[in-house]
């Protein structure tokens, strides 16, 4: 059980905070709070591109969301949360510390310090600062640390987006999303969405036109020239695209009892397979396969 020096103080500021929060904007602004932990925790571990790990991914993400809200003060909006402890079986990303507020911790450190973060990560933010109305901004510290609490508005906002690293000149690159067609005549322009929150305008060229008008509201797997011009968006010059493979349901259960040796028999099972046999052969654990899991897991 947390202790009352483990609590997590949030002063909420803006037009919907005066005399205590308009549910509306509390709603709103503990949806994106929440989202900015989930996207910052994905984005700054391996957890969301390993392939093999145990569980579900849902339960990290509630993991290091787990609060609960045990007080509020008006006047504006002060607001005590306590972390939620973690599973017994529950990995903490700092020894002896529950996992969301260890999560929080990392990010408001990398927010003070001006760190680049990811598009989702800072459009969270933003949102949270929005849903409190104009002018809104919020405060997060920690009620153990006699530290002026860590200020999240328009100016720090800007700063975050500022800090985005952007390239100057185009590289290769590959990038996965879903293309959405721009212009159909040459020459010709997609956007792709991708799992990271950039949005990438692509130009191409007559020899792909079939290729990408066939490709529209597709998941893809795009390759060419790219740079990026602002913290949420890019622009590509299409070398190459193709779409990713689609995952069929089928049913998981028959009314029929098939016998253990008929199943080996149709699985070509003649011996024990050990772990090895749960990996893709046709797998290459590099950047564009590392985005491409990101972007399924984050989807489901």
């Amino acid at each position: 059980m947390a202790t009352p020096d483990q609590r997590i103080i949030l002063e909420l500021h803006g037009s919907k905070a005066q005399r205590g929060v308009e549910l509306d904007g509390l709603e709103g602004f503990f949806d994106h709070f929440r989202r900015a932990l989930r996207e910052f925790e994905r984005a700054s571990s391996a957890r969301a591109h390993e392939v093999g790990r145990t569980g579900q991914p849902g339960s990290v993400s509630k993991a290091v969301t787990g609060f609960r809200l045990v007080h509020f003060e008006t006047g504006s909006g002060i607001a005590h949360l306590e972390p939620l402890d973690a599973p017994q079986n529950g990995n903490r990303l700092v020894p002896g510390e529950p996992p969301s507020s260890g999560n929080l911790r990392s990010l408001l450190e990398a927010v003070a310090a001006g760190r680049p973060l990811t598009p989702r990560v800072i459009e969270s933010l933003d949102g949270a600062r929005r849903a409190l109305g104009d002018q809104g901004q919020f405060g997060v510290k920690f009620a153990a640390q006699n530290a002026p609490p860590t200020l999240i508005g328009a100016e720090q906002i800007q700063r975050l987006e500022a800090a985005v690293a952007l390239e100057t000149e185009p590289k290769q690159i590959t990038v996965s999303g879903k293309l959405h067609l721009i212009e159909v005549e040459q020459p010709g322009k997609v956007e792709i969405r991708a799992g990271d929150g950039v949005n990438w305008i692509g130009s191409y060229d007559a020899t792909l036109k079939p290729t990408v008008l066939g490709l529209v509201d597709s998941v893809v797997r795009a390759r060419g020239l790219g740079r990026r011009t602002a913290h949420n968006r890019g622009s590509l010059e299409l070398l190459g695209v193709e779409p990713l493979p689609k995952f069929e349901q089928t049913p998981l259960f028959t009314r029929e009892t098939v016998p253990i040796a008929e199943l080996e028999r149709q699985q070509g099972i003649t011996r024990p397979q050990g772990l090895a046999a749960l990996q893709d052969p046709e797998w290459e654990d590099d950047e564009a396969s590392r985005e491409y899991l990101s972007l399924v897991l984050n989807e489901s």
